[in-house]
């Protein structure tokens, strides 16, 4: 005999075999659940998007047919339920990544270094991708230098200097729902007594993010002036 003939290959999948089997029916005739609703879907849709899956809108079957006709109840519209298919594009992902800074210490001599805390925050409702946390200090002196000290999972540049500024920038390909937490330190010099040393991080993703505003933050460390004693001693 002739081999079947398959219509589309690789075949397509229904999307109703995925539901829990208790949900399996679309229908019931004599008191019988039965599946006469069904949702196909292509290999290639599979692979566009990020999450795929169906479920039945339970307004008619399981109702009585004394409902049918009657508007108001919005039930038994039909002796059919409707079988709905949800499917997420990657470009409907997005993660509302946040950023905070703050000061360990304010004010502090110079000797104690402009030591800040930076927080990020990803609540979701996605992973972020191509994640990227811009670190600027200002107020240092032009030899000073500063560090960073990331969480595992995260990695970061040395700072460098860039506009009068002291800069770095910490990176992750794939961030998921969580939290990270940055420790930042500008080394200022002996002789800035007096002077504010602020930092600004700027944290941000290829992934969309509906609420940029809380993107970026400012901290400041208040250098102490040093006494000096007419014997020359501090």
């Amino acid at each position: 005999s002739a081999p079947p003939v398959v219509p589309v290959n690789p075949p397509l999948a229904n999307l109703v075999d995925a539901l829990p089997g208790a949900q399996r029916y679309s229908f019931n005739f004599a008191g019988n659940a039965q599946t006469l609703d069904h949702m196909l879907v292509s290999a290639a849709t599979f692979a566009a998007v990020d999450t795929l899956e169906a479920a039945f809108a339970r307004i008619d079957s399981d109702y009585a047919g004394s409902n049918f006709g009657v508007p108001a109840s919005g039930r038994r519209v039909a002796d059919h339920d409707p079988i709905v298919g949800f499917f997420g594009p990657p470009g409907f992902r997005s993660a509302d990544l946040a950023v905070t800074a703050s000061a360990v210490a304010s004010p502090v001599p110079p000797s104690a270094g402009a030591q800040f805390q930076v927080q990020a925050s990803n609540p979701g409702p996605n992973a972020a991708s191509n994640v990227q946390l811009g670190l600027t200090l200002a107020g240092l002196c032009g030899g000073c230098s500063a560090s960073v000290n990331p969480p595992a999972g995260w990695s970061c540049s040395a700072f460098a200097p860039q506009g009068g500024n002291l800069v770095a920038s910490c990176q992750r390909a794939n961030w998921p729902v969580g939290n990270a937490s940055f420790a930042v330190t500008g080394l200022p010099a002996a002789t800035q007594g007096g002077d504010t040393i602020t930092l600004t991080a700027t944290i941000g993703s290829a992934t969309a993010d509906r609420t940029p505003g809380d993107n970026t933050a400012s901290a400041g460390v208040q250098l102490l002036g040093e006494a000096v004693f007419a014997n020359g001693f501090e």
